[in-house]
Parts: C-alpha cells; sequence; structure tokens
C-alpha cells in the first residue's frame, strides 16, 4: 500500500506533458486575439487565416530561433540597402558648385532689381525735392516720393541681409575654392 501511494505521490509531483497548441487571428476591428483551442475561435474568423502560433515545446524553440534568425537577416539587409543607397544620396562637387551657382544667380538677381528699384525711388526722391522743380510737386508729391524711398532702401537692406546669410552658409557648406571666388572679400 505504502509503495502504491509514493508512485502515485511520485506521478503527481512530475510535470505534465501537455502539448499546447496557440492560435492567432485578427478580427473586424483589427485587435490580434490569441486562444489555444481551435474550437473557441468564431465560425466567421476560421474562414480566415488563422494561424498556429505555438504547437508544442519543441516547436516554441524552433520558432523563436526562426524568428530571431529572420529578424537579424532583415536588420542586415536593411542595413546593406541604406549602405548602398547612401553613396547615391551623396552629391559629387561639381553638383554642389551647381547647386551653389543657382543660389547666387538668384540671390544676385534679387540684389539687382531690388537695387535698381533703390535708384529709381532715389531719382524721384532728388527730382521733388530738387531747387529747379519745386514748383511742379507738392508737398504731399515729395512725401510720397520720400515714402518710396525710404521702403525701397529697406527692401534692398534686407536683400543685402540675405546676401549676407547666404555667404555665411556658402562659407561651412560650399567647397572652399568656390566661396573664395565667391564671396570673400
Amino acid at each position: 500500500m505504502r509503495l502504491f501511494l509514493a508512485v502515485i505521490i511520485f506521478l503527481l509531483l512530475l510535470p505534465p506533458n501537455v502539448s499546447a497548441n496557440i492560435y492567432k487571428f485578427v478580427d473586424e476591428e483589427g485587435i490580434i486575439h490569441f486562444i489555444d483551442t481551435y474550437d473557441a475561435i468564431p465560425e466567421k474568423y476560421r474562414e480566415k487565416k488563422v494561424e498556429e502560433v505555438v504547437s508544442s515545446d519543441e516547436k516554441v524553440d524552433e520558432k523563436i530561433k526562426e524568428k530571431k534568425s529572420k529578424e537579424s537577416v532583415s536588420k542586415d539587409s536593411k542595413e546593406k540597402d541604406k549602405a548602398l543607397s547612401e553613396p547615391e544620396k551623396k552629391k559629387t562637387e561639381a553638383e554642389i558648385i551647381k547647386d551653389w551657382d543657382e543660389k547666387v544667380s538668384k540671390q544676385k538677381e534679387k540684389l539687382k532689381e531690388t537695387k535698381r528699384k533703390l535708384d529709381e525711388a532715389e531719382r524721384s526722391k532728388n527730382r521733388t525735392t530738387s531747387s529747379y522743380s519745386r514748383k511742379q510737386y507738392s508737398n504731399a508729391d515729395r512725401k510720397a516720393a520720400e515714402d518710396d524711398y525710404d521702403a525701397a532702401k529697406k527692401d534692398y537692406e534686407s536683400i543685402q541681409k540675405e546676401w549676407d546669410e547666404l555667404g555665411e552658409k556658402a562659407k561651412k557648406e560650399a567647397p572652399y575654392p568656390w566661396w573664395r571666388q565667391n564671396f570673400y572679400k
């Protein structure tokens, strides 16, 4: 009797050999569900792809190893793709100089145009205040010419400031010989 009782206790203390299957499915709202019994999956989701995540203790280790190897392979491939695409993104010195030439050209045009407007406003101001034509223009004309001149001067100073900022940016980013040729004072 003692032997029988000892065998029963021994058998009860042994871990059960359970083969657990875990299933995964996604419902209509996009929520992922994990269930250990296939019968517990609602019928309407059984038609859709139901993935068996884990089927037994032995397969757990295999699936974990397989997942880790896939992750490392995908990470390595992403790094290789990134490394391959980086040289394509880098510009050659000729392309950089071309970009800077375009920026300088546009800024010079803006500077030239605002200088032309400033000169025109200055001539108008001088014409209205000149002693020879003083009788032709009213005080309102002189005031308007003065206001136009002030606005044109303000615009010119703003564009000149942009030019100076472009030169400072070019000093940091553009090739040195190109910067020296275009901005060195």
